[in-house]
């Protein structure tokens, strides 16, 4: 029997496999917005998401070479500014897994 933090981090980590396999995930809508939304989920540890920024930063890299390197500091910081917006997902503010028990929130990402 999984405990919701098992199926959580399962979850996370399928969606993460999924942008890491993606030759060119910025150049694709639904998995920019994938990126954004698992970057600023606050259900998510902070430490995984920097990790996940710093996986795909050498793909972020060969779309633009001036974006330099990154560090687990400077991921720290790029985190909490993309958690100060809303992107696909709107994380605080509403009943979401009573949104999605009610079937009010559809499938987002296919």
């Amino acid at each position: 029997d999984h405990s919701l933090c098992d199926r959580r981090d399962d979850v996370f980590q399928m969606a993460c496999e999924r942008l890491l396999a993606a030759d060119e995930p910025t150049v694709n809508s639904e998995l920019t917005h994938l990126l954004l939304d698992l970057l600023a989920c606050p259900f998510i540890d902070a430490t995984k998401r920097g990790k996940l920024l710093m996986d795909v930063w050498p793909m972020l890299k060969r779309r633009n070479s001036g974006i330099g390197t990154i560090h687990k500091k400077t991921a720290g910081k790029i985190i909490r500014e993309i958690e100060k917006s809303n992107w696909f997902v709107r994380w605080t503010g509403i009943g979401l897994l009573n949104m999605i028990e009610k079937k009010k929130l559809g499938t987002v990402y296919a």
